[in-house]
């Protein structure tokens, strides 16, 4: 008797430990972005769209087409070329002889939380949000006298006063010369 209720205890923990352990490995853009930070950074760029090192990452999972195949060139770009993958034998063309570090150990969570974030960047939904009102708000308060004062401050510096003033459209009074 005291076995049965020992074991449909231990299978409750079990059982709570298993979901914990499923629930806590899912994609995430955050997770990503650290994840990117760790394994990616040093060669790719981050604003997903310019070539660095490597190939730029915005649009990626879409010229793959396949994630299956994409998470395997993650994990081994090189097997995917001797394979002959036509996008792999593709990329490794436009960047040989620099070779992806393999990434063996990196889940297809923790793949799927980078490309999470790069998706993310390049598209623009990851992020902070820019509020374009409080920020037209706060420029409408810079008056166009304190505009001209700190570039008349800035300006004294140079020799270029005239010019500066100019450019910008600033209307100059008879009592700031330069």
């Amino acid at each position: 008797m005291i076995y049965k209720h020992l074991s449909i205890k231990v299978i409750a923990v079990l059982f709570i430990i298993g979901i914990a352990g499923f629930t806590s490995a899912q994609v995430s853009a955050d997770a990503g972005k650290d994840l990117f930070k760790a394994n990616c950074a040093a060669c790719h760029s981050k604003d997903m769209r310019s070539a660095a090192t490597g190939p730029a990452l915005g649009g990626s999972q879409a010229k793959w087409g396949d994630d299956v195949a994409l998470y395997g060139w993650v994990r081994n770009s090189q097997a995917m070329v001797a394979k002959g993958h036509p996008r792999a034998v593709e990329v490794w063309n436009q960047y040989k002889p620099t070779v992806m570090t393999p990434f063996p150990n990196l889940t297809d969570d923790q793949i799927g939380s980078i490309f999470a974030y790069v998706n993310g960047v390049y598209d623009g939904t990851y992020g902070p949000k820019k509020d374009v009102a409080a920020a037209g708000s706060q420029a409408a308060k810079t008056s166009r006298e304190e505009q001209f004062a700190t570039l008349y401050h800035y300006s004294r510096r140079s020799s270029s006063f005239g010019f500066v003033a100019y450019k910008n459209n600033f209307k100059l009074k008879s009592n700031c010369s330069s």
